[in-house]
């Protein structure tokens, strides 16, 4: 019942690497060349704000001083114990010399002091570009990358396989893709990887995210790829040790001066055009609500429009290959904590926001035995790859149009016949590419049995109570019972919807649903929420199905969102 893909074969030693010598590969030779790079780097986002100063007749001096206050205003109101010990100094020395060119210059005419300001606003891209560009250390790639499945595995034998054995007398040994499955095109990707610069773009439920994604391209045989990682993760000594080693680019989210976010947009368009392969969560961050993704952030994928123009006129043959993720869990650790998130910024009632899990490294690693002990499966799922434009490529990266043409993309960026910048229109291509890939990823989504059990609950509770969803969120959950029999006739009907989508290439589902909805909804049970104290379902003594966290269902509930279902309820 899965999508029409022949899934991976699940074996991350099945999959030879495609580029055997690490050090050829992108980001270890961006590493290898880091401080040719950052200069690189700080000389087209130098050369490039001042042409915008010029067009816009904005002053660098206000575009310094605008960045002086922001800075240490975070320095003052939100100090991380992660940023640089010189900062508070660094920042008052910059506003000295630069109220120090302002008073040397009474009008445009005073050249040094219109010399010491550009001065200035290269010496702060310099200091963002080293800020921001990460490291990736070859010994360490290969000691992660070996350890990972070795640990991971004998975990897995250690709290599984014994019990199987007890139960079952399996005594065979557990393999990661036992757990960990993935589904795609596998072959076609690794062809295009060679040729090509693969943009990864997943979901985003949990920090865990990045060290997930990681492992799945190093199973399908990928080279590593560059990625943005939040620079508070650098507070969580779990997640600080993998991020300032491999490849990771560091984005510090409290930064919202424009210098900052300019060098932040040219540092992804020069890596895309030196072929390196890269991972953007386009959601910008954790979807809050549990849903997959619907509004995605125009920012950083309108740089691929920019690296694609560039590689064309530059006549480089390499191409932009869009490749959508999306990865399935049925318990998150942070749950709890983003759904509160989620509700407070609706505005509709008063959440506090309760504290990150993903703060604790503690509690990392008990979500990780939890995980491994628990009959719970992860499905990752890669889409079809395709161009910037929304068309999907063959084997070789040719573009394909919905007529099954061959197409030149260059196409796209011509006026008058000739490769143009031209800022609304690549506007549009990117927002219209935000829209394929929502589709896609409902698309290629695996539904699992959490997923299904969450949603026709809290749809059930919703039309039993005839209350609103906020007005349902303060009801006492003791008094909320789902009697089981009615709950089976909604649940077989969502399930068979879903296998409708499925038929038609619109979802993706689990192994489990070739079986009776009866052992689907135990499934279900056993696994949805796992790591919460307090339960979003279970059974009570009567058979019926009650909650302990009625947030917490509606978190998952949400997974579901985006097929029409609803219509099933009403």
């Amino acid at each position: 019942m899965r999508l029409s893909w022949l899934p991976v074969r699940q074996n991350a030693h099945l999959h030879d690497p495609v580029i055997t010598d690490i050090s050829e590969w992108p980001i270890a030779k961006l590493d290898s060349n880091r401080e040719a790079f950052i200069n690189e780097l700080v000389e087209i986002t130098y050369s490039n704000m001042l042409k915008r100063s010029r067009e816009k007749g904005t002053s660098i001096n206000s575009i310094i001083a605008n960045a002086v206050y922001y800075e240490r205003m975070r320095i003052k109101k939100d100090p991380w114990k992660i940023d640089p010990k010189d900062e508070r100094k660094w920042w008052k020395d910059i506003k000295k010399q630069l109220v120090q060119a302002s008073i040397e210059r009474p009008d445009s005419k005073n050249l040094p002091s219109e010399n010491l300001e550009k001065e200035l606003l290269k010496k702060i891209i310099y200091r963002y570009s080293d800020e921001i560009v990460g490291n990736f250390h070859q010994w360490y790639y290969r000691l992660v990358s070996n350890l990972f499945p070795v640990v991971f595995t004998a975990m897995l034998n250690v709290f599984v396989g014994r019990k199987r054995e007890r139960y079952f007398g399996d005594k065979r040994m557990l393999k990661m893709w036992e757990k960990m499955k993935i589904t795609g095109p596998i072959e076609k990707i690794q062809t295009l990887s060679k040729t090509h610069t693969i943009v990864l773009l997943p979901t985003h439920f949990s920090n865990l995210d990045s060290l997930v994604v990681g492992w799945a391209i190093q199973t399908i045989g990928l080279p590593a790829f560059n990625y943005g990682a939040g620079l508070n993760l650098l507070n969580v000594r779990f997640f600080a040790h993998f991020i300032s080693k491999l490849g990771a680019y560091k984005v510090d989210r409290r930064k919202k001066n424009a210098i900052y976010l300019k060098v932040l947009k040219e540092y992804s368009i020069l890596a895309l055009t030196k072929g390196v392969h890269s991972l953007f969560f386009p959601g910008g961050t954790r979807s809050r609500s549990g849903a997959i993704e619907s509004k995605l952030k125009l920012g950083l994928l309108s740089t691929l429009f920019d690296a694609q123009r560039i590689n064309l006129e530059n006549n480089n043959p390499k191409k932009i290959i869009v490749l959508p993720m999306t990865i399935n869990y049925q318990f998150v650790l942070e749950a709890q904590s983003l759904i509160h998130e989620h509700l407070k910024n609706s505005g509709k009632e008063k959440y506090f926001i309760e504290h990150d899990e993903m703060n604790d490294s503690l509690r990392i690693i008990k979500f990780i035995i939890k995980f491994i002990k628990a009959e719970s499966d992860m499905s990752i799922s890669y889409g079809d790859p395709m161009d910037i434009f929304g068309n999907y490529v063959d084997e070789e990266g040719k573009s394909i149009n919905d007529k099954g043409e061959a197409i030149d993309i260059a196409n796209y960026f011509k006026e008058e016949d000739k490769i143009t910048t031209n800022n609304p229109r690549d506007s549009k291509y990117t927002q219209a590419l935000c829209d394929t890939l929502v589709k896609e990823y409902l698309r290629i989504n695996t539904v699992m049995p959490g997923h299904i059990l969450a949603y026709t609950a809290f749809e059930l509770l919703i039309k039993t109570t005839q209350l609103d969803l906020f007005e349902l969120l303060r009801f006492p959950e003791r008094e909320l019972e789902i009697n089981y029999t009615e709950y089976l006739g909604y649940f077989q009907k969502v399930k068979n919807k879903l296998i409708g989508l499925n038929k038609d290439g619109r979802v993706g589902l689990c192994d489990e649903f070739e079986g009776d909805s009866h052992e689907l909804i135990v499934r279900g049970l056993r696994n949805c929420g796992l790591y919460n104290s307090k339960r979003p379902l279970r059974k009570n003594k009567n058979g019926n199905l009650v909650t302990q966290n009625l947030n917490s269902l509606y978190y998952y509930h949400n997974r579901l969102l985006g097929y029409d279902l609803e219509h099933i309820f009403n």
